[in-house]
């Protein structure tokens, strides 16, 4: 999960990334919309939201999945839809955990 974080995130936008269950089957290819810096990020959090958008034909409803793509290896995390289409995921984490 290290190597998930805003600037790498905020390296692929416009790029697809993996979206499995935790089974492992391939559900979607995501692509990264765009990633923004959330009010909390400073010295003590890291915080950034990561807007991605899929298919119409196939969606996620709200839970975890496992996302992979060469730039941070493979991370699971919580995927909120916030349209048929399109997904958020909040990051808010203490820095040096």
């Amino acid at each position: 999960m290290d190597k998930f974080n805003y600037d790498t995130l905020q390296s692929i936008v416009g790029q697809k990334v993996k979206a499995s269950d935790d089974h492992d089957n391939e559900l979607d290819q995501l692509v990264v919309i765009k990633v923004v810096r959330a009010i909390q990020d400073g010295d003590e959090f890291d915080a950034f939201c990561v807007l991605l958008e899929g298919s119409e034909d196939e969606h996620l409803p709200q839970n975890n999945y496992k996302l992979s793509h060469d730039a941070f290896g493979e991370a699971v995390l919580f995927l909120s839809p916030h349209d048929i289409n399109k997904y958020e995921i909040i990051v808010s984490r203490k820095k040096g955990s």
